[in-house]
């Protein structure tokens, strides 16, 4: 859950978000999105995929920022742009209504 500065009636913190959104990283250190519940479509890793990981394991441990690219991803991807009020999108701030017509 995102929430923001800030506080309800009853003093807690408004929620923003409640939407969960999964990141993934390929081996090439890229970023994707996986949808809201890829954990579902995993299975356990077979031994000989486990041997595999101990390589990649120890480069994400040696400093790689992970988490950094993850964050950057999720920030670049999901989060919708901030709001904005009449005439944002360019011209006066007046909705146009179409040409006035006349009746009788």
């Amino acid at each position: 859950m995102i929430r923001d500065g800030r506080t309800d009636r009853d003093g807690t913190r408004r929620a923003v978000s409640r939407r969960l959104q999964f990141v993934e990283l390929a081996a090439d250190g890229r970023a994707h999105g996986a949808g809201g519940a890829p954990y579902l479509d995993y299975r356990p890793a077979t031994e000989e995929e486990q041997g595999l990981l101990g390589p990649v394991l120890a480069e994400l441990r040696s400093g790689a920022d992970i988490e950094g690219v993850a964050t950057g991803y999720a920030i670049a991807e999901f989060v919708p742009p901030p709001r904005r009020g009449p005439g944002s999108q360019g011209g006066t701030g007046r909705q146009d209504l179409g040409s006035p017509s006349r009746t009788g």
